[in-house]
């Protein structure tokens, strides 16, 4: 594992870095993880946060992807705030004690356990100037959140975490070559819109945006939304 900290805090690409989270996540023995990139002074389950994710269910992806339904999700916000990994069945638990959770919050974690989503752990992430951020880990079993396995993913993902925030600082113009167009939708993507979205602010269909998505992922040279906004950010094509 320490070779891949060491390879995460070296790579200048958000791919390279996914790529390494992986690997680390698969050793560790997590069945699947999700990264939240929060814009400032933002909530962790703000429409506009960036995420990456690999190995949920395709039917659960497809409802997180839904703004409305993400913005029930309290998980990231508790977990931030609380400011320590936490295991989902501890979060659980704290956020159901609560006097005031929202009716839609006991349908998310119902979903959650629809999908098999049971064991997991989240993790609390701080950047500077309020780059926060926060992942999340599932297993086939409960984990102990104070033991090396979770220990090991806090280290990688901090690690992973500060190295996206010095791309995102260290913001440097490149002619791209991006068309009108595709800079407009490349803003939309950071804002966190889905492609219907896009489509409806720019007067034009979600088949065509998703052509101007492929070619900003060609350009970009990245594989998905997150990775083209922190391309776009280090490249000065947008700003946070």
């Amino acid at each position: 594992m320490q070779d891949i900290l060491t390879a995460i805090s070296q790579q200048n690409e958000i791919d390279a870095i996914r790529t390494l989270v992986i690997a680390g996540a698969k050793m560790s023995g997590a069945t699947c993880y999700s990264y939240h990139l929060t814009p400032r002074f933002q909530r962790q389950n703000s429409a506009n946060v960036q995420m990456c994710s690999e190995g949920y269910p395709e039917t659960w992806t497809d409802i997180y992807s839904d703004p409305a339904f993400r913005e029930s999700d309290p998980m990231p916000d508790f977990v931030v705030g609380y400011g320590a990994p936490m295991t989902w069945s501890d979060a659980i638990a704290q956020i159901r004690a609560k006097p005031d959770t929202p009716p839609g919050t006991e349908r998310f974690f119902e979903a959650m356990k629809d999908h098999g989503l049971v064991h997991g752990i989240g993790i609390p992430l701080y950047g500077p100037n309020c780059r926060d951020g926060y992942a999340a880990f599932c297993f086939d079993e409960e984990v102990d959140v104070n033991g090396e396995k979770v220990e090991t993913l806090v280290r990688m993902m901090n690690t992973a975490h500060r190295r996206i925030v010095e791309l995102l600082d260290d913001c440097e113009q490149a002619n791209i070559g991006l068309s009108e167009r595709e800079h407009e939708v490349l803003e939309r993507i950071a804002e966190g819109c889905s492609n219907a979205e896009i489509a409806l602010r720019l007067g034009i269909s979600p088949e065509t945006v998703g052509t101007y998505v492929k070619r900003l992922y060609e350009k970009l040279d990245t594989h998905d939304r997150i990775g083209a906004t922190v391309k776009g950010l280090k490249l000065g094509l947008i700003y946070a």
